[in-house]
C-alpha cells in the first residue's frame, strides 16, 4: 500500500509539474450515491470533482474503506477517461479543461448481512485547474448497512407452575384459563420469545386473588410492535360466606328483641339507668368476625347499635338496634306547647299571628278549594303538633282547622283557623233578596258589663266595660242559625252562620285605657269592612240571579 501511494503522489507531481501553478483556485471532492444499503444488496457511488470556477485539468488519489467486513468494495471504473490502477486514480484533461461537477470514478459496493457501517474515503487527493490553481480537499463518504427491524414478537413457549394452560400453548392464541385449587395463593409465570431483538414484560411471580386474576404477557418485536398474551387465573373459593348472626343477646337489659338472623333491624327502649348496652353476640361460623359500633345512650334520644359480621370470604351483613333511652324520671317537663309561626299558603290570617293568640280567620275567593299550613314550634325537641282540618275547602261556609300542639308534660294548647270560601257564583240563590238577613243577632245583653252603645243587629263593632262576673247573653233572628264565640286579649268575636254557610261577624273591643281606644277603633272599622263586604256580595250574587229569573219568566212568557 506505501508504495502504490508513492507512485500516485508521484504522477500527481509530474501533471501538476506541466500545468503551470497559480494559488487561490478552489475545487472540491465529492462522493455521491446511497448511503443506506440493506444487508446483502450492491450500489453504486460517483466519485468526482465539484469545479467552482476556471476548469479541471488534473485530478488523482486512490480510495479507501474503513471497514471491508461491512462494505465490500466490487469494483472501481474509470469515468471521463480517469485512469484506475487498483484503488488509485489519475485524471488528465489537456484539451482545456472540464468544466461543472466532473465525475471521475463509479465504484460498485456490496454490503454485509448484518447493520453496520463503514467510511469510503478519496486518500492524497491532489487537483489542477487550467488557470494554475489547486486544491487538495478531501472527500469522505459514509455508507450504513441497515437490516430491516424484526417484526417478530410471538412468545416461543408460556409456561405456569400451577394447574395447566387451557388452551395448550400456541404462539398464535393470546387467551388462556388456568383453574388452580383454594389453597394455592401465587403461582409463576414463564415465558421465552421467538426473536432474541424482541423484549417480553409480564413475567414472574403473581399473588393470587380468590376468584379471577388476570395477567397480561408483552412482547414487543425490534420494530415497536407489541402483542399481549392473556393469562386468566381462577382461584377457587371453598371460605365461608356466612355472615350471620346466631344470637345477640343483651346481658344488661331485661329486653329481649325477639332476634332472628334474617332480620336486620331492632328496636328498644331501654330505662334511663341504662346508659350503655352489654351485648353478646355469636355468629353461626365461627371463621367470621364481629365488629360493634355501641354508643353512649343519650336520654330521650335514639342511637344506633351496629354490629357488623365479616364472612371468611369477605361478606358482610350488618344489625342495627335503634335504642331509644327513656326520660330522666327526676326531669321536670317542659310545659312549652306554642307556635311560635303559623303561615298558610295562600290568603292572610286575621288578625296577624301571635304566640299568645289562639283563633284566626281567612276570607278565599269560590275559586280556592285548598290550603295548605306551615307552622313551627316554640319547643322544638318536644312539642308536637296534631293538625285536623278538611282536605278540600267547602264553599260559602267556615272550615275549621285545629292546631293542637302537644308540650312535653302533655299539656295542649290549640290554636284555630277558619277559612271562609266564597260561595260558588253561579249556585242558585235560594232566598229572596227582600228576605231578612238570617246571620244576625236580634238582641245582645251584657251582665256586669256594658256596651259603649244600644245594640242594633245591624251594626257590628262594639268597644265594652267589664267587671268580676262577665257574661254574654244573645240572640238569634234566625234560631236555625249556630253561633260561634271567640275570645282574644279581652277581644270577643261572635260569628252567626246560617244553614246556608252566610255569616254575620259581631266584634267586641274591651274599653280600658285611651291610647287602647284608639288601636281598638281601628279594629272596629277593619271587621266593619270585612262583615259588610259579605253582605254586599250576597245582595249582588242573589240580585244577579234574580234578573237571571226575569229574564228565564219573560222568555218563557214569550214563548
Amino acid at each position: 500500500m506505501k508504495k502504490l501511494k508513492t507512485i500516485s503522489l508521484k504522477l500527481s507531481l509530474f501533471f501538476f509539474a506541466i500545468i503551470p501553478i497559480k494559488v487561490f483556485a478552489l475545487g472540491d471532492y465529492y462522493i455521491s450515491g446511497t448511503s443506506v444499503i440493506n444487508p446483502g444488496n450492491s450500489s453504486e457511488l460517483i466519485v468526482g470533482v465539484k469545479v467552482n470556477s476556471s476548469s479541471l485539468n488534473a485530478a488523482s488519489g486512490y480510495i479507501s474503506n474503513s471497514n471491508e467486513g461491512c462494505v465490500k468494495i466490487n469494483s472501481i471504473i474509470s469515468v471521463n477517461g480517469t485512469n484506475v490502477k487498483g484503488n488509485s486514480f489519475i485524471y488528465a484533461n489537456m484539451n482545456g479543461g472540464a468544466t461543472g461537477n466532473v465525475s471521475l470514478l463509479k465504484i460498485s459496493v456490496t454490503a454485509s448481512g448484518q447493520s453496520c457501517q463503514s467510511v469510503i474515503k478519496v486518500n492524497d487527493a491532489a487537483v489542477g485547474y487550467s488557470d494554475g490553481g489547486s486544491s487538495t480537499k478531501l472527500a469522505t463518504y459514509t455508507v450504513n448497512v441497515t437490516a430491516p427491524l424484526s417484526t417478530n414478537n410471538n412468545l416461543a413457549s408460556l409456561n405456569i407452575n400451577q394447574g395447566s394452560l387451557s388452551p395448550g400453548f400456541n404462539a398464535n392464541t393470546t387467551n388462556y384459563n388456568v383453574t388452580v385449587e383454594s389453597n394455592v395463593s401465587s403461582i409463576n409465570i414463564s415465558a421465552s420469545v421467538a426473536d432474541s431483538k424482541a423484549s417480553l414484560s409480564g413475567t414472574g411471580n403473581k399473588n393470587l386473588n380468590y376468584g379471577k386474576n388476570t395477567y397480561n404477557i408483552v412482547v414487543k418485536a425490534q420494530n415497536g410492535n407489541t402483542k399481549t398474551y392473556t393469562i386468566n387465573v381462577t382461584r377457587k373459593d371453598t371460605r365461608s360466606s356466612d355472615a350471620t348472626l346466631k344470637q345477640i343477646r343483651l346481658t344488661n337489659v331485661n329486653s329481649d328483641i325477639n332476634f332472628n338472623k334474617d332480620k336486620t333491624d331492632y328496636n328498644l327502649s331501654v330505662p334511663y339507668e341504662i346508659t350503655k348496652l352489654n351485648i353478646d353476640a355469636i355468629p353461626n361460623d365461627s371463621k367470621s368476625k364481629i365488629s360493634i359500633t355501641n354508643p353512649d345512650l343519650i336520654s330521650e334520644e335514639t342511637q344506633q347499635v351496629v354490629l357488623k359480621v365479616t364472612a371468611e370470604n369477605g361478606n358482610t351483613k350488618t344489625y342495627t338496634i335503634n335504642v331509644s333511652r327513656q326520660k330522666d324520671p327526676n326531669k321536670v317537663l317542659n310545659t312549652d306547647n306554642n307556635l311560635i309561626s303559623l303561615s298558610s299558603s295562600i290568603g292572610m290570617l286575621s288578625p296577624v299571628f301571635d304566640s299568645n293568640k289562639t283563633n284566626y280567620f281567612i276570607y278565599l275567593p269560590y275559586e280556592v278549594e285548598n290550603i295548605t299550613f306551615n307552622y313551627e314550634v316554640s319547643d322544638k325537641r318536644y312539642a308536637s303538633v296534631e293538625v285536623i282540618g278538611e282536605d278540600r275547602l267547602k264553599p260559602d261556609t267556615g272550615n275549621k282547622y285545629l292546631f293542637n300542639v302537644k308540650a312535653e308534660d302533655e299539656s295542649i294548647k290549640t290554636y284555630t283557623v277558619t277559612v271562609f270560601r266564597a260561595k260558588n257564583p253561579e249556585e242558585e240563590i235560594t232566598k229572596s233578596i227582600d228576605s231578612p238577613i238570617t246571620t244576625q243577632l236580634k238582641e245582645l245583653k251584657i251582665t256586669n258589663g256594658k256596651l259603649n252603645q244600644k245594640f242594633d243587629p245591624n251594626v257590628y263593632s262594639y268597644t265594652y266595660k267589664k267587671k268580676d262576673g262577665f257574661k254574654i247573653d244573645y240572640e238569634l233572628m234566625e234560631e236555625s242559625s249556630f253561633v260561634n264565640v271567640y275570645e282574644e286579649d279581652n277581644n270577643i268575636y261572635i260569628v252567626v252562620e246560617d244553614e246556608l254557610g252566610n255569616m254575620t261577624v259581631y266584634c267586641l273591643h274591651l274599653l280600658e285605657t285611651d291610647y287602647k281606644v284608639i288601636a281598638l277603633t281601628a279594629s272596629t272599622i277593619i271587621f266593619a269592612v270585612i262583615s259588610l263586604l259579605l253582605i254586599i256580595d250576597k245582595f249582588f250574587k242573589e240580585k244577579i240571579l234574580k234578573n237571571k229569573k226575569k229574564k228565564t219568566k219573560k222568555t218563557s212568557t214569550s214563548k
